[in-house]
């Protein structure tokens, strides 16, 4: 009987310290959510310096992150929910993709920009000369020589 007790004691204690072992992960775990990718241009190379910005759709919280030299970007600490993620660069045509993020995920979403047209505002500014229409007066100033 004695040989039965130690043996179901022995096997409680296994069984809790698996547990213990088990669930400590799953009280670590965040519901939070990354988004990484790769940017590149039409021709495979990378995109560093752009403006990546990833909008929550439910709550409109914008998180910004910027590419690396190689093209990289990483945003952390998303909440879990509906994204549209953009990216923005002088010269290239803006690009975004829808993503949904669940609980401690890590969601890849590379983008291909495409040459966009730079446009130029040229603003003059110029002075007339002032006119007097009221009459007809001609004047001129003679100086003596």
């Amino acid at each position: 009987m004695t040989c039965f007790r130690r043996l179901r004691w022995g096997t409680v204690a296994c069984l809790l310290l698996l547990l213990a072992a088990t669930a400590s992960p799953v009280w670590a775990q965040s519901g939070l959510a990354s988004i990484t990718g790769i940017v590149t241009d039409n021709s495979g190379a990378p995109v560093p310096g752009a403006t990546v910005t990833a909008t929550n759709q439910a709550t409109n919280v914008p998180y910004t992150g910027v590419t690396t030299d190689a093209g990289a970007y990483l945003i952390t600490g998303a909440s879990i929910g509906e994204y549209v993620v953009k990216i923005e660069l002088t010269g290239f045509k803006g690009v975004e993709s829808k993503v949904t993020l669940s609980a401690a995920q890590t969601a890849r979403v590379d983008f291909k920009l495409e040459l966009g047209t730079i446009t130029e505002t040229l603003e003059i500014v110029a002075t007339s000369a002032v006119l007097q229409i009221e009459n007809a007066v001609v004047g001129n100033k003679l100086e003596r020589e």
